[in-house]
């Protein structure tokens, strides 16, 4: 099985533009507090947030990335791996999925504090 048959790519917002990529891997982790920060952001809907869930396996972690990317004002894009590729593969898909000028990489386990921040 190539790679690309193993990575399914989902989209919310398409045809909404974005200034920058907020790229977010994730493995066994709930990026859902940095998500949320993301969204109090002044221009949150001036980004595209990327999630790449690399071969976690959890369905209700699937359910909520589901759900908070839907609920995004701008663009988003999940990007699911059947089997863990690691990092360095997940942000090379970052890149070739990237819509923006910008990409910005962001770790699940950070939160954005400053309102400005995008």
């Amino acid at each position: 099985m190539g790679e690309k048959e193993r990575e399914k790519v989902e989209h919310w917002g398409q045809g909404k533009s974005a200034r920058v990529d907020v790229c977010i891997p994730v493995y066994r982790i709930d990026p859902t507090p940095l998500i949320r920060s993301l969204f109090r952001c002044d221009r949150a809907e001036e980004a595209r947030i990327c999630v790449c869930d690399d071969g976690s396996g959890d369905p209700q972690l699937s359910e909520t990335l589901r759900s908070l990317l839907g609920s995004h004002r701008g663009p988003a894009t999940l990007i699911t791996f059947a089997v863990n590729r690691g990092l360095s593969v997940v942000r090379n898909t970052f890149i070739a999925h990237s819509q923006s000028e910008w990409l910005l990489f962001l770790d699940a386990d950070s939160e954005i504090i400053t309102p400005s921040f995008l």
